[in-house]
């Protein structure tokens, strides 16, 4: 997390919760050529009623907590929409900051990077919480949010620009 080494693997403590009904996705199987670490990610916003091969019941919005972090520290949080076959871009909001995530378009549209949140502060239980909504209707496919994951860094003082990371990929 903070320290060298922390992004191969070595355990941190730290955990991420999410408050929602999603659908795991992983389209590496049918896209070979898709980016590995965004070709899998959790899906809402859609068929919140049913249909699509899904049952009722996906969430609009989704919440999620980091807890195991240093106390009132500093971070900076890089999100990451999928890599899928057509535009599905959500918005994130952390500590009252809203930003779109957009996503890779696997047939039209380059890579996106990440969509950095600087000088995110951990509370003083060592929390950072967000809310990751879909934007538009839910009634089907096409307002479908798909976060793939995020990189998260502990900085000595804030600081502005990216900063070299890790990547933590949501699984499934």
């Amino acid at each position: 997390m903070d320290e060298p080494g922390h992004n191969r693997g070595v355990a941190t403590g730290v955990t991420l919760s999410i408050t929602g009904t999603i659908l795991p996705v992983d389209l590496y199987p049918y896209f070979p050529n898709l980016d590995p670490l965004r070709a899998a990610f959790m899906a809402w916003n859609s068929w919140t009623s049913g249909g699509g091969g899904n049952q009722p019941g996906e969430s609009k919005t989704l919440t999620w907590k980091l807890t195991g972090l240093p106390p009132s520290a500093t971070f900076n949080m890089c999100i990451y929409g999928s890599e899928a076959d057509t535009d599905r871009g959500f918005n994130m909001t952390i500590h009252g900051l809203v930003m779109n995530i957009p996503t890779f378009n696997s047939v039209s549209s380059p890579l996106p990077s990440c969509v950095l949140f600087s000088n995110i502060v951990s509370d003083s239980t060592g929390t950072i919480t967000g809310v990751a909504a879909g934007v538009g209707e839910s009634l089907d496919a096409k307002h479908e949010g798909n976060w793939s994951g995020f990189q998260l860094i502990q900085v000595a003082t804030p600081v502005s620009g990216p900063q070299r990371t890790g990547f933590w990929r949501v699984t499934n």
